[in-house]
Parts: structure tokens; sequence; C-alpha cells
């Protein structure tokens, strides 16, 4: 096998208030998306609902299991979490 072409970059951008957190994912690069299931666990906060690139999607406390995704939206009570750095609260 020949890797030294294949590479992958994913940013992740996440932009929130006190009510939506809103994570959005943007991918370089030719190599596949190695995973079959992303977890995601969000601390300090009550979970109202979650969609899922668009489509409402389940949730068990405050853990969020998905495949591939271009962005996540989930409502809830954010109010306890301050940014660490004010570009999160900007943007």
């Amino acid at each position: 096998m020949v890797w030294e072409n294949e590479r992958r970059l994913d940013y992740l951008r996440m932009i929130f208030d006190s009510k939506t957190l809103q994570l959005v994912r943007e991918e370089q690069g030719n190599f596949t998306f190695p995973y079959t299931t992303i977890q995601l666990h969000l601390h300090g906060v009550e979970i109202r609902q979650v969609w899922i690139d668009g489509k409402e999607s389940n949730y068990q406390g405050n853990l969020l299991q998905c495949n591939y995704f271009q962005e996540i939206r989930v409502q809830g009570d954010f109010d306890s979490i301050k940014p660490q750095n004010q570009i999160l609260a900007n943007h």
C-alpha cells in the first residue's frame, strides 16, 4: 500500500449560545473517514433535542452516537458553560 499521497484533516467548529450548540465538521484530503461510529459526550448540559444533518436524532443522557456527519445541532440549557476562548462566543 502507498500512503504518501493519502491524507485527511477534519476541522470541528463549535458555535453556541444559551440554548443551542452547533458542531460543524469540515474535511480536507482524500483519505476515507476511518470510523464507523462517533460518540460525543456533553457534560454539564441538559439536552432537550438533537438534530444530525437536519434530521431529529435520539440521544441517551449526555451521549450522542452517530455516524459520519456534517452538522450536529443540540438544543438544551447551555447557560452554565462559559467559553474559555472569546472566538467561540463571537461566531
